[in-house]
């Protein structure tokens, strides 16, 4: 069975062969930009505590406090959106080992920018059996130091391609989050991190199963 990383590599091959080279190009000109300023340096690290006034919007709209969400071990992910393919790699992946999560007493959820209609389509699409938020202009993934805001001319270029940012998330900031996960225990310190200013790296199932051990 392939790993997430080699999924990804693949899905990145067939997207070149589908994209015209000076437009695939300037993605991997932007992925350099970003890690070349460190943007994740602001990112929550391992030890910190996640705040507690912060809100999610579920599927059906209502809106719940972190700390009702997060009432056992929990890894928490952040994707772009429903429009990233690697995002939709990733969402599977971690369904795939969403038994042996639960097994290990925790659960999984996943957050978005994307407006909570919006995120209720991608939960069905991908068939996700784990809690999927909106949260609405970042402001949890802010409160993490996740956000980042896209250059006009890749947000333009993404909206060329069909990947229309502001109509999914309602807005026309062009903030989203880093591809990051974190797994946080019952009191919300935060055990784990991972954050790449590259949005095609994601931590491995294996790696996120291994942490949960540790808190057993």
């Amino acid at each position: 069975m392939q790993t997430l990383t080699e999924q990804i590599n693949q899905r990145i091959e067939e997207i070149q062969d589908m994209v015209p080279a000076e437009k695939f190009d300037q993605f991997i000109e932007y992925i350099g930009r970003m890690k070349e300023e460190n943007l994740a340096k602001t990112a929550i690290k391992t030890g910190a505590i996640i705040p507690p006034n912060a809100e999610l919007t579920n599927v059906t709209g209502e809106v719940e406090n972190i700390y009702d969400i997060i009432d056992s071990p929990t890894i928490i992910t952040f994707y772009r959106g429903s429009w990233c393919p690697y995002c939709n790699l990733e969402l599977k992946a971690y369904q795939n080992i969403l038994p042996q999560i639960k097994e290990k007493g925790a659960k999984l959820i996943a957050i978005s920018p994307e407006l909570p209609d919006n995120s209720l389509t991608f939960k069905e699409k991908l068939e996700l059996e784990f809690g999927v938020y909106s949260d609405v202009n970042n402001e949890f993934a802010k409160k993490l130091g996740l956000v980042f805001v896209l250059e006009d001319k890749i947000k333009a270029l993404q909206k060329e391609l069909g990947m229309d940012v502001d109509a999914l998330n309602g807005n026309t900031s062009g903030e989203l989050p880093f591809a990051a996960t974190l797994i946080v225990d019952k009191t919300g310190k935060v055990t784990y991190t991972f954050v790449d200013e590259n949005y095609t790296k994601r931590a491995e199932p294996s790696e996120i199963l291994k942490e949960l051990d540790k808190l057993s």
